[in-house]
């Protein structure tokens, strides 16, 4: 699915959103998974909506909203991040110590 699928959801029908990046030779393209009702509904960092749709759902209560942050280091290596879990889940799948605390636990 595309980012105007995304766009169109309710923000009462996502479960679950997850960023990661695509480790490719020269580049590591950003991706966001949005999970909803058992569907999953994928964008891609080159598709023309991609800031439209991140914006849109970094506004949602609870995304951690440093997650490029999060996922961009080490290059070339895939890091996936929970960014937003409607039951509270939000978490990084890799356990790293070297990474900024969320801007509300400073």
């Amino acid at each position: 699915m595309t980012c105007e699928a995304i766009l169109a959801l309710p923000d009462g029908l996502i479960d679950r959103v997850v960023f990661y990046k695509r480790p490719e030779v020269r580049v590591d393209p950003m991706c966001v998974e949005v999970f909803s009702r058992g569907l999953v509904f994928c964008a891609y960092e080159e598709a023309p909506a991609w800031q439209e749709t991140v914006d849109r759902l970094e506004r949602l209560p609870g995304f951690l909203t440093n997650w490029k942050v999060r996922i961009s280091d080490p290059p070339f290596e895939r890091i996936e991040l929970i960014a937003y879990d409607r039951a509270g889940q939000a978490a990084l799948r890799d356990e790293r110590d070297d990474l900024p605390p969320e801007p509300d636990s400073i």
